[in-house]
This record gives structure tokens, sequence and C-alpha cells, in this order.
């Protein structure tokens, strides 16, 4: 797998420079910027170097209690539909409470999961960023299939 510490470097320079800037000067005086990781398990490695990063630039960080694909696969049969479902709901609540996504879109994949997480992060209007950008063909697949799967309407997804 790739090295991704540059480009998170560079996400987390993007963040607290924003952060800094942003309509809340009291509030960015008073605690540090809140992100929430999102992507699949199955790149725990990207999650546990995302979540470093991100702390030692002096940024908060919401991330996954675990990662189903390194006990054994698919997490509704590591932990059943039910557990699997109070997780999901639990990090759709973590991506409410941050301040910014930063999407881990290892290889461009974006399971359904992190699709439900960035499509609340963007009804929550909160700033998503991505580890990997995503060219147009990609963006209109993602759509096509939100569309499909959960009816739901479009979405722009953007390129930070």
């Amino acid at each position: 797998m790739k090295d991704y510490t540059e480009r998170l470097e560079e996400l987390a320079r993007v963040i607290n420079e924003d952060w800094t800037q942003r309509e809340r000067p009291l509030v960015a005086a008073h605690r540090p910027p809140i992100v929430t990781l999102c992507g699949s398990t199955r790149f725990g490695d990207v999650f546990r170097l995302a979540n470093r990063v991100f702390t030692n630039s002096g940024i908060m960080v919401f991330t996954v209690g675990s990662f189903g694909h390194e006990e054994g696969g698919d997490k509704e049969r590591v932990w059943g539909p039910e557990l699997s479902d109070v997780l999901d709901r639990l990090h759709v609540a973590k991506v409410l409470h941050g301040d910014y996504v930063v999407m881990l879109n290892v290889d461009y994949y974006v399971g359904s999961s992190a699709h439900l997480e960035y499509v609340s992060a963007k009804n929550a209007k909160k700033p998503v960023l991505w580890l990997e950008h995503l060219p147009m063909s990609v963006r209109e697949i993602i759509n096509e299939w939100a569309q499909s799967r959960h009816g739901a309407p479009k979405v722009r997804i953007e390129n930070s």
C-alpha cells in the first residue's frame, strides 16, 4: 500500500488553516478542530496513520472503534446485523459531532457504510476532504449507485 503521510499532512494543514479562519474564531481559540475519519475498515493501517498525523497536528480525531475486516471479514459476519447497525449509527453520530470529515477512500474505494457517512456529512453541511482525489467517472458511478441503492438524490463529490 502506498504511503499517505504527505497527503494526510496536507489535509491537516488545510483543516488547521480553515479552522482558524472560519466564522467561529472564539471557538477556534478554545478548542481544536474535530475531524471524523470515514472509510472502509479494511484499511486499518490508513486509519491508524491518519489518526496519528491529525493528532500530532493538534486535531481531535473521531474514528472507528474496531476494524471488522481485520477481525475476519465483513462486519455483519463479525458482529452480526444488529451490532453492525449500532456501529453504523454511532459512526454517523461522530460525523455529525465533528467539524470536518476525511474520507479515507484508499484506491478510490467507498463502501456502503462510508457512503452513508458521506451523505450524512453533506446533509449536515460538514466540509468533506478526500484522501484520494476522485475523477469524474468515479463520481458518476457513486451517484448512480447511491440512487439505485438508497433512492438518494445525486450528491456532488468535492475534491479538496
